[in-house]
């Protein structure tokens, strides 16, 4: 060039960093590929191998903790790690119930174990269609066996997908290898595997990221496809929330995607991306229509913004950021996370909501690609938002009263979000590790090294403080729960690792390393860091202690020797010490038994039932809709218990009550209630009363005789509230989750009571012939029978799994089709910016 008479030297072109190709037809995986998917594989293996190839299981709870189980453990079995009670009361029970379900050739639909029976399918966490979990039912495994394989699975799903991910970013092996770790030992994912289901429904965000990438690439049937099938899945898998969460991702990724690229995306690529988002809500239809129906009375079906407000993080778990353990260790029976609340406490903190560390080096690479993103501004952008989004949900903003109003967000805890600032974290340290271990990644970015530096320091001085002073860190509460040893120790390693990181990063930025070595250093540092917390909420326990065989001559084998000879019954705790680390056949354990609870634990159930054991003892409703056994003695001789079946008390060793009869007394008493009434009966008079209370209030007054007459809300043509007399006799021929046979001797016209939760999806024959079902007692189905021998069936089919069947089965050959139609894609990339050389 010449200018003034003068030559001025042109700059050298800046070194293109070579990037994975985006053609569909170059995409086979290379070498490092294998390599980095080999690493990952056996690294997700290892983290579950005792419960994979050993006597144990992924089961975050000791049952031997528990009466009946607790009479023959010994020192050793009390004194195994535990952490999460629900893995053990809801879980595992559902695992129970849909496999037993599957291998007698029939949908699990109902559940008759708890709440005096209550839909199974509309509860949408047991995952009934899920394919891994239809697999799983029918594979022959045992329970335990079956969660561990199910979690080794879903992290192997979300360690591989968010590789995917990043590979279609076009980094190299190492990089997404980097961001694989962060996203699968994330403290999400690690404090999750009590609630595999969480783990299961976010282990496809990435894939749905990664399909929408490819599609906007070249429009192909695989990513078209990839779409549908990855929110579908993640739908399935069981957790509404976090499928929710993954949606509006996956839209929000779609919408920057497309809007950031030049030239915008044609009109056709928009609308086959909605068809793709359209058929992947579809196909979970069949959890997803019945589970609307039922939220719809059930007892939290809209919450206000003040609870929702409970449920996000308390401005002091934000150091876990840090210090992963600043709020003590549920495993060393040290959490403090309870002692703090949000607003009005209606959701308390815990060890899961509060399990947001997603490592130090990744927070540093991070920042340093945020403030440098090089030929990565589009995807560290979106890292950044999803990052931000998660962060800002988590946390009581004002973001919770505007996404209250949106679809689908206004339900249970906004702090589920962090699986979303682990995702986000995730991206932008892989992008991060690719900058920096690229010929960018010294001497050219002294900006980002500096805030790199200055994150790592204050990361350092926030360690050491919580090391030197953590009464000056943690409120006093906490200090007294967590101990001072305990939270200085946390302190030390959170010092360690920050300082770790940030020579790591300084040896690169000055040189000192390769690129490759980085990389090496970089996955050896993240997994230490991220895998030492893991590990110890990798809680497992002997598959031998996993709801083991009931004993011989033990209060198990009673009741089942009892249900067998006499027909169903039910059973209810009696309780004086309160806490979930204590407790008799705690809600819902009795499933696996074939014992039928009064009571129960599960995070959905009816405003009714809820109403109704408030009315027998207001001690035993618990926040959230689960219930704790009863606390007052007295309220066990209420006839409400006797209308509902209740036909023994189970309580502590030794434990004796007026009026009962103690009639087994080894691992755990129980207790006779005379005055229980059978499940099914043939009553002469309908007492009509104008409201639920009303009727509440009289079937818990002494003198209501639920053997004599049936109280409820409206008439019932036919029937009058004079008993008149015997009114004949009613028995249970079979009973079955979704069927039951009873034939009737009716001397006159009357009302046969099942004293079964009434419930639409519930119809009735008699002699064949549809008649209606009456919602009786306040809970119950009522139905009336003229004189004669009769034969009643009650059927379990709501309309609404039927119309959810039809509509994912219609989207799954929508799938197959769009696949088909869009083939192989247009075949040369969206944009120029899109064409990239091979890796």
């Amino acid at each position: 060039m010449i200018r003034s008479g003068r030559s001025v030297p042109t700059l050298p072109e800046r070194p293109k960093i070579p990037r994975f190709p985006t053609n569909p037809r170059t995409t086979r995986p290379t070498r490092a590929d294998l390599v980095a998917l080999a690493g990952l594989v056996i690294a997700v293996t290892i983290f579950f191998a005792p419960a994979l190839f050993g006597d144990r299981a992924v089961f975050t709870w000791n049952m031997d903790l528990w009466s009946p189980w607790t009479a023959s453990a010994d020192a050793e079995d009390l004194a195994r790690p535990t952490r999460l009670a629900d893995c053990a009361r809801q879980f595992a029970v559902m695992r129970h119930i849909a496999t037993d379900a599957f291998s007698e050739g029939r949908a699990p639909l109902w559940n008759p174990w708890i709440f005096a029976g209550t839909p199974f399918l509309a509860n949408f966490q047991p995952g009934v269609f899920y394919p891994p979990n239809v697999v799983l039912s029918l594979s022959g495994m045992s329970v335990p066996d079956q969660m561990s394989w199910y979690l080794w699975f879903h992290l192997l799903v979300a360690v591989t997908g968010l590789y995917a991910l990043l590979r279609r970013f076009a980094l190299s092996a190492g990089a997404a290898a980097v961001g694989a770790v962060v996203f699968g030992w994330s403290g999400y994912m690690a404090a999750r595997t009590g609630v595999p289901t969480m783990v299961a429904s976010a282990a496809w965000l990435p894939w749905a990221l990664r399909a929408s990438r490819g599609w906007f690439d070249r429009r192909g049937g695989a990513s078209w496809a990839g779409m549908a099938a990855s929110l579908g899945m993640s739908g399935l898998a069981g957790f509404a929330q976090i499928f929710v969460f993954t949606a509006y991702t996956w839209a929000a990724y779609g919408i920057v995607e497309g809007a950031l690229r030049r030239p915008h995306p044609r009109a056709k690529t928009w609308i086959g991306w909605a068809l793709a988002g359209a058929v992947g809500l579809l196909l979970v239809s069949v959890h997803l229509l019945p589970a609307a129906e039922f939220m719809g009375r059930a007892q939290d079906a809209n919450q206000d913004t003040e609870m929702l407000a409970s449920g996000t993080l308390h401005p002091v778990a934000a150091g876990k950021f840090l210090v992963p353990g600043l709020l003590g260790n549920p495993v060393e029976g040290s959490n403090a996370t309870h002692a703090l609340t949000v607003r009005n406490g209606y959701y308390h903190q815990t060890e899961r909501s509060t399990a947001v560390y997603a490592g130090l080096l990744p927070l540093l690479l991070a920042c340093m690609v945020l403030l440098s993103p090089g030929d990565h501004r589009r995807e560290a952008f979106f890292g950044a938002l999803l990052a931000a989004g998660g962060l800002l949900w988590c946390f009581d903003t004002p973001l919770l009263a505007i996404g209250k109003h949106l679809p689908g967000l206004g339900f249970s805890r906004p702090d589920r979000a962090a699986f979303l600032w682990c995702a986000g974290v995730s991206v932008l340290a892989g992008l991060g590790a690719q900058r920096l271990a690229g010929p960018e990644g010294t001497g050219t970015t002294r900006l980002s090294h500096q805030l790199a530096t200055g994150i790592a320091l204050v990361g350092m001085l926030f360690a050491a403080a919580v090391t030197v002073s953590p009464g000056v860190m943690v409120p006093q509460r906490v200090l007294e729960i967590a101990g001072e040893a305990t939270i200085g120790r946390a302190g030390v390693w959170s010092l360690c690792a920050a300082a770790a990181a940030l020579a790591l990063v300084t040896l690169r930025t000055s040189a000192r390393i390769g690129g490759g070595a980085f990389l090496i250093l970089a996955l050896l540092l993240t997994g230490a860091d991220l895998g030492r917390v893991a590990w110890k909420m990798n809680v497992m326990q002997p598959e031998s202690a996993i709801f083991r065989d009931a004993t011989p001559g033990g209060s198990l084998e009673f009741l089942a020797k009892r249900r067998e000879a006499e027909g169903p019954f039910r059973v209810i705790r009696y309780e004086t010490v309160r806490g979930q680390f204590r407790g008799v056949l705690p809600p819902s354990t009795g499933a696996p038994y074939g014992i039928e609870d009064a009571l129960g634990f599960d995070s959905i159930n009816t405003r009714r039932y809820r109403s109704a054991m408030h009315a027998l003892d207001p001690a035993t409703v618990v926040k959230r809709g689960n219930f704790r056994g009863v606390r007052n003695a007295a309220a066990l001789s209420s006839p409400l218990l006797d209308a509902m079946n209740v036909r023994f008390v189970l309580a502590a060793p030794g434990t004796r009550l007026p009026g009962f009869a103690t009639v087994h007394d080894t691992d755990m008493a129980i207790l006779e209630n005379a005055g229980a009434v059978p499940r099914v009966r043939l009553v002469g008079g309908v007492r009509v009363f104008p409201n639920e209370d009303a009727v509440l209030r009289a079937m818990s007054h002494p003198s209501f005789d639920p053997s004599a007459s049936a109280a409820s809300e409206s008439p019932i043509p036919g029937l009058t509230d004079a008993p008149g007399g015997e009114a004949g006799a009613a028995r249970v021929e079979s009973y079955a989750a979704e069927a039951v046979r009873v034939s009737v001797n009716a001397r006159r016209p009357a009302l046969l009571v099942l004293a079964d939760s009434h419930d639409p999806g519930w119809k009735a024959s008699i002699d064949g012939k549809v008649v209606p079902i009456h919602r009786v007692d306040h809970l119950f189905r009522g139905v009336r029978v003229d004189p004669g021998d009769r034969e009643v069936i009650f059927r379990y089919d709501p309309p609404e799994y039927r119309k959810g069947a039809i509509l994912s089965l219609g989207a799954l050959l929508a799938l197959i089709a769009g696949t088909l139609a869009w083939g192989r894609g247009t075949g040369r990339a969206s944009s120029p910016s899109e064409r990239s050389a091979p890796s």
